[in-house]
């Protein structure tokens, strides 16, 4: 299941459901594992059992940039870590893919790949959470953040949420004309959001962008 979100000035967001089935897979629902693709990226929250055939049907590609949330290590969320690594090297990829979760992830990631010989066409740089919440990836258009949620006694268990960060909208030039602003930094400052005053009047930056 996919569910395009599309804003104005801001990116493209396909959000896709390779399995939303918990504890086993049903005929027609795989276990948990989520998608967003946004402007080339994937973001991956979980891993579940056979998610890579969804993913392979979902023609996403397989050397695009990829960050991997796992939630917790119960098994119907990881099992399928191993085997979509593999298929990623045997189509060849050589980016690298950024992994995060709790502690044990790093143990189960590493110990599974010295047991079944796995050796990968691509780095896996796996970043293990210590604390309770926080920012994990941040740029000038994004970021990840993650607090500790509950999933019962004894689990270390994690939510994510990509953030978009605000941006201005388009500005509007003919509305600026017939206010008389001259072009140069007043439109600028304008654009970044700033009021401003222009012939003894405050003109708000909502009134040309948006």
């Amino acid at each position: 299941m996919k569910y395009p979100i599309q804003y104005s000035a801001m990116a493209n967001l396909d959000v896709t459901f390779l399995g939303t089935s918990a504890a086993m897979p049903l005929e027609n629902r795989f276990l948990s594992s989520t998608v967003i693709s946004r402007d080339g990226t994937l973001f991956i929250f979980d891993a579940g059992e056979g998610m890579q055939y969804n993913f392979i049907r979902g023609r996403f590609g397989f050397n695009k940039k990829i960050m991997l949330f796992i939630t917790h290590m119960h098994s119907d969320h990881i099992l399928g870590l191993l085997g979509f690594f593999q298929t990623l090297s045997l189509q060849g990829r050589n980016l690298p893919i950024d992994v995060y979760g709790p502690k044990l992830l790093y143990d189960f990631l590493i110990e599974n790949f010295k047991i079944l010989g796995i050796n990968l066409s691509f780095e896996v740089n796996i970043h293990t959470i210590d604390d309770r919440e926080g920012i994990l990836v941040t740029n000038k258009d994004y970021k990840i953040v993650f607090c500790k949620s509950n999933h019962g006694v004894d689990v270390c268990s994690f939510a994510y949420c990509l953030i978009e960060n605000n941006r201005p909208g388009e500005f509007n030039i003919e509305k600026a004309k017939e206010l008389g602003i001259p072009q140069g930094n007043l439109y600028q400052m304008l654009q970044n959001g700033k009021n401003i005053m222009f012939n003894n009047k405050l003109i708000y930056s909502n009134t040309v962008v948006g």
